[in-house]
């Protein structure tokens, strides 16, 4: 059953807002010189998303005649019309002979600063982008338009000219403004050259991290993800001096995210879950990020922070951070508490089973206490088979489930009579993972409790009674039970 790995792994991916697999991050060279970022930087703005549009065409010249059937068809139509003739303009714009161009030129800057459809106006502004440069100083005068969409257009093609510095300024201001649509657009169109700035493109970058306006912190993380080595200084530094502690929190995850890696344990965990690498080859944990996480665990004033060093400790594996998830189970807030259990279960954490066997007993969150029965089961020895038994009993059926599957990992047949009595359990997804669990024991004493659930009313659990009963090797149908040879 792998629902717990599913829920672990999509917890994690909302908080960090970065696509990740454990271990996926490639191997990272960490020589370059700032130099050769900013070109990086340059180059991967020659070419705008407008501009690629119109290299799926054929690229011959539109002629003066279909040039002005457009324009009047922008001018005239509506705003689908317009989206069909902008593309022959912009065309003309990019490709066109150069009186041709001007005139093409002209059109669009005039309807990107006066067209009175705020959409019209957008999409004009956007295919000026085909040509960035030259369109540079339209963008710069409509990125003080009123309607947000019309600037947020205008931040896209001076995000396409970031290397000019009246552009890159622009967008900074506009990174400020308090409407969350022109926000974000501006931060999208700055992060490919904060990324290619070094240090402090960084720590321009750090500063969005944790912004609840917009998407302004999802692409910023994404950025410094992608800058993976590089960052990891200045998001430690984020993580132990920034003010704000959403900031602190998005700096912990972003940077967990960098350094997760391979270890024994996660390499289990994830080949238990039949999990897909998504890129590359896999590399081991990188553990600049595991004394910083570690501090913040124990020291941050803020829960959300601790929270989120806890999740990152758990993407990490290092045995180091087991005493220190440890004692973040008796945290006062139940979040950081819940994440401190869950990522134990990557960590390896036999020499904090006494504490994660009081969390499974004493805890008052079922959170709590059913991430603690995941994590005694990867500790993978019979000495917490006492633990999870008595957790069989547990008021919240979740606990009961998780401690049920665990005893069924183990295989230690000590857990047959406590689990046969779940078969009575009102859950109809306790009895089911209680019945798999005794399956996986293959007890005979198993036999007559399993025959009984055969008339379970769940088709569910009668099935997975009838496989268990054929792996004790007895052949049985409903009603009728004929034991083989």
């Amino acid at each position: 059953m792998l629902r717990s790995y599913l829920r672990l792994v999509a917890a994690s991916l909302m908080a960090c807002a970065v696509v990740l697999y454990m271990g996926s991050c490639g191997e990272v060279e960490v020589g370059h010189t700032h130099e050769h970022e900013h070109k990086h930087a340059e180059e991967a703005t020659n070419t705008t998303s407008a501009e690629q549009e119109l290299q799926k065409e054929n690229p011959s010249e539109v002629s003066a005649e279909q040039l002005e059937r457009a324009i009047r068809n922008f001018e005239t139509g509506n705003i689908a019309a317009a989206q069909q003739a902008v593309e022959t303009i912009a065309k003309t714009y990019k490709l066109g002979t150069p009186e041709l161009r001007k005139r093409a030129g002209e059109t669009l800057a005039r309807h990107a600063m006066e067209d009175p459809s705020p959409e019209k106006r957008a999409l004009a502004m956007r295919w000026m982008g085909v040509d960035p440069q030259d369109a540079l100083e339209v963008a710069l005068l409509v990125s003080k338009d009123k309607e947000p969409i019309v600037v947020a257009a205008a931040c896209e093609v001076l995000g396409w000219a970031t290397g000019n510095p009246k552009a890159r300024a622009r967008l900074q201001e506009l990174a400020e403004y308090p409407d969350q649509t022109i926000r974000a657009a501006a931060t999208h169109a700055l992060t490919d050259w904060y990324r290619g700035g070094g240090r402090e493109g960084y720590e321009k970058l750090v500063k969005f991290l944790g912004d609840p306006k917009g998407d302004a912190s999802a692409k910023a993380a994404l950025a410094l993800h992608q800058s993976r080595r590089k960052a990891i200084p200045v998001l430690i530094e984020a993580l132990q001096s920034e003010k704000n502690p959403r900031t602190r929190a998005a700096a912990a995850i972003t940077l967990a995210c960098i350094c997760a890696g391979i270890n024994p344990t996660q390499q289990k965990f994830a080949e238990a879950a039949q999990s897909q690498r998504l890129e590359g080859n896999p590399h081991k944990a990188i553990m600049d990020g595991l004394e910083p996480m570690i501090r913040a665990l124990r020291n941050d004033p803020a829960a959300e922070v601790r929270e989120a060093c806890a999740q990152g400790l758990g993407y990490l594996g290092s045995e180091k951070a087991a005493k220190p998830l440890a004692e973040a189970l008796k945290d006062p807030n139940v979040n950081v508490r819940r994440r401190a259990a869950s990522a134990l279960i990557t960590v390896p954490a036999k020499s904090v089973q006494a504490q994660i066997e009081q969390a499974l007993a004493t805890d008052s969150s079922a959170d709590v206490r059913r991430y603690a029965a995941e994590a005694l089961a990867w500790i993978g020895d019979s000495s917490v088979v006492p633990a999870l038994t008595k957790a069989l009993k547990d008021p919240a059926p979740q606990v009961r489930l998780y401690a049920a599957q665990a005893l069924g990992k183990l295989g230690d047949k000590r857990a047959t009579t406590a689990l046969v009595e779940l078969f009575n359990d009102p859950d109809e997804d306790v009895r089911w993972e209680a019945v798999e669990a005794v399956s996986k024991l293959r007890d005979p004493q198993a036999r007559d409790a399993l025959l009984a659930a055969l008339n379970d009313p769940s088709p569910m659990v009668s099935t997975a009674a009838e496989n268990a009963l054929r792996a004790l090797g007895i052949a049985t149908t409903r009603g009728l039970h004929l034991k083989k040879g």
